[in-house]
């Protein structure tokens, strides 16, 4: 929502905004709106505007939030939702507080897997005195070896 603002902040310098435009951007898509926001909404849409790309962006990230409990379900969800806002923002140039924001959720999203693989390590090595194991399972769990490269 910040990113949303802040490309509406820049473009505001050099267009005239709809009245109600920011409030409009920075609902949620599932709260009731007036008349007015949609109309916002919908000028936003026909002059072709960064910050309705911005929005955009900002409503499908809740796709994200509806995938089923399954961890590879919003895996897939966050990989899809990345590749379809990198294609929106693509071919503009004034959007890029939302390019940081995707940014820092990627990075966000790579940490929490990191820190999952880690917290599984430490369980593992309980009980060993050296940090030297606790690295060693780090690299066994995030680069499993295969059984064909084993030597015999």
């Amino acid at each position: 929502t910040r990113a949303v603002e802040d490309v509406l902040k820049l473009e505001s310098r050099e267009n005239n905004m709809p009245i109600g435009a920011r409030w409009a951007l920075v609902r949620a898509g599932e709260t009731v709106r007036t008349k007015e926001h949609i109309a916002a909404l919908e000028e936003f849409e026909k002059r072709g505007m960064e910050s309705s790309k911005a929005y955009l962006i900002k409503e499908k990230l809740r796709w994200i939030r509806g995938a089923d409990t399954k961890r590879a379900a919003a895996r897939w969800r966050a990989t899809v939702f990345i590749q379809k806002a990198r294609g929106i923002l693509a071919g503009t140039q004034d959007i890029e507080p939302m390019r940081k924001a995707l940014d820092t959720l990627l990075t966000n999203v790579r940490l929490k897997d990191l820190n999952s693989l880690f917290q599984a390590a430490r369980t593992r090595a309980r009980g060993y005195r050296n940090t030297t194991t606790f690295i060693t399972m780090i690299y066994l769990i995030a680069a499993p070896i295969k059984e064909f490269l084993l030597p015999l």
